[in-house]
């Protein structure tokens, strides 16, 4: 076993529902359990698991504090090392009704951010449990990710506290979307800007999701950031004896994922043209698995004829349930607000669908990471367009050319294992973190 160095995890918990905590735990996958520890607030503590880690401080209300009148309606979490039970997932913090939850997320937080509040009405702060607990673990390197001021604010503390080498990394372009609305929203972008910087310039290795994430951070921070997406276990997510043809009478498309900013409207849009399309031979039927279903846009999908959506399933149910498709659908959102989000992003599941042998549709605008990824290759099906016209001619070629099916699952095949194979990735990774640790004393 390698002798890997103390790690402290800043902001993102592991987990196996969320695309930043199931591309951490993969990148981790292996590492000594003992050497490493997340901290982060209660509010992202949702659906931790302990098969990476299993030291977990919540920075609960000793550390999380809200400014007087907002800290009246603060949601309470302890503070301290979160315990697990006899399941390999909990949920940290204290649940509220369903009422009160939609008014604090929905209502009361979008409207401290429009006034300009929210930035300036949380901070987060050391006690003297956080601190006593630190001096004990003893990390080697600090791991960052970090997206909103009081969590900037706070890994800027935490690196001087702790004097060793920190690594940033950066899983989507948060910057570009942050406070985006309300009178005060450039001044709030600039603060936001200059304390990334800040914080930027004390670290001491920087990551990104993608290439296009790593060339535009070069112009835009001037530091070389290492591209690392989510590497996979090529073997458990590949179907050897999958046919390329697509069988039966049926052609069965599948989502699988979040529904929100980054991707509603496209969607919705696909949901509503499956509805009104029809083939000569084959009846198509779409299907969404997500934990989103109350997520504005979703009952409608649920409501096209040929649409279907389901809860999500586990993450060892992902490699058999996309087995069992003929298409599989990533879309990203043609608006303006949803291009800005997510124009450097390469969504986790990318590099699942490209070894699956399942064919891969993008529905995306060109700008896209991924779309340009997908079209540099030529290993999917890309459509650019919101059209109507555009997803038919997609539709009817994916249906009916088995030949262009084969090649672009070969094609994606042969990619991922050049580029996200889970043991040269999580190499390449853990032995930049290492690195690390050792220049410590050099």
């Amino acid at each position: 076993m390698k002798n890997f160095p103390s790690v402290l995890i800043f902001g993102q918990p592991f987990n196996r529902k969320y695309g930043g905590g199931i591309t951490l735990s993969n990148l981790y996958m292996n590492w000594d359990k003992d050497k490493l520890a997340v901290i982060a607030t209660g509010h992202v503590m949702n659906g931790i698991t302990n098969d990476i880690c299993d030291t977990y401080y919540q920075l609960g209300s000793e550390e999380y504090r809200w400014k007087f009148p907002f800290s009246l309606v603060q949601r309470k979490f302890s503070s301290g090392l979160v315990a697990f039970d006899q399941s390999p997932i909990i949920s940290g913090g204290r649940k509220g009704s369903d009422l009160r939850s939609f008014l604090v997320d929905k209502i009361f937080y979008p409207t401290l951010e429009w006034l300009g509040c929210y930035h300036s009405a949380v901070r987060i702060e050391f006690s003297d449990k956080l601190k006593d607990w630190l001096f004990e673990y003893k990390p080697e390197v600090l791991y960052i990710q970090a997206s909103t001021l009081d969590t900037l604010l706070f890994a800027i503390e935490l690196k001087k506290f702790l004097e060793i080498p920190s690594v940033f990394h950066m899983m989507d372009d948060w910057p570009s979307t942050i406070s985006k609305r309300g009178p005060f929203r450039k001044y709030w972008q600039k603060r936001i800007e200059n304390v990334l910087k800040h914080l930027l310039d004390m670290t001491d290795l920087y990551l990104s999701i993608s290439e296009a994430m790593s060339e535009e951070y070069k112009i835009r921070y001037g530091k070389t950031f290492r591209p690392f997406h989510n590497p996979i276990d090529l073997d458990r997510f590949s179907s050897k004896d999958k046919p390329i043809t697509s069988h039966g009478k049926r052609f069965r498309i599948l989502y699988l994922g979040r529904v929100g900013t980054a991707n509603r409207q496209s969607l919705l849009r696909f949901a509503s043209f499956i509805s009104q399309y029809s083939h000569s031979d084959k009846s198509v039927e779409f299907d969404i698995y997500t934990n989103d279903n109350k997520e504005l846009g979703v009952g409608k999908m649920m409501r096209y004829k040929g649409v279907n959506v389901f809860s999500a399933v586990s993450y060892d149910q992902v490699p058999n349930l996309m087995n069992s498709y003929d298409l599989l659908i990533l879309p990203l959102d043609f608006t303006k607000s949803g291009l800005k989000f997510s124009r450097y992003s390469m969504p986790t599941k990318a590099s699942e669908y490209m070894a699956s042998g399942i064919p891969i549709l993008i529905f995306a605008p060109y700008e896209t990471a991924i779309s340009r990824f997908f079209l540099k290759y030529q290993c999917g099906y890309c459509v650019n367009s919101p059209e109507k016209d555009s997803l038919e001619k997609a539709m009817n070629m994916l249906i009916s050319d088995n030949d262009y099916r084969s090649l672009i699952v070969e094609r994606a095949k042969k990619l991922a294992f050049q580029l996200f194979d889970g043991d040269r990735v999580r190499s390449d990774f853990q032995s930049l973190i290492s690195q690390l640790a050792v220049s410590r004393w050099d």
